[in-house]
């Protein structure tokens, strides 16, 4: 396993919290399984901070069929 630096263990950390105090208040909104906090994790703890945020993004980009509205 790759050794977890500063920066992966504060993403993490906030994920952490998302899912046991955000996400919990709420509701569940992921049709993704896993969710997509938990993909974002994963990502983070295998391909390392940036290359794992950057899927994550791409993960919550595809998160719900709603239109984009530009203002």
């Amino acid at each position: 396993p790759k050794e977890e630096n500063l920066i992966q263990w504060v993403a993490k950390g906030m994920i952490r919290f998302h899912q046991e105090v955000i996400s919990p208040a709420d509701g569940p909104r992921s049709h993704f399984y896993p969710s997509s906090s938990s993909y974002t994790f994963q990502a983070i703890e295998r391909h390392g901070f940036l290359t794992g945020f950057l899927l994550g993004c791409d993960r919550l980009m595809r998160e719900n069929d709603d239109p984009w509205l530009y203002t």
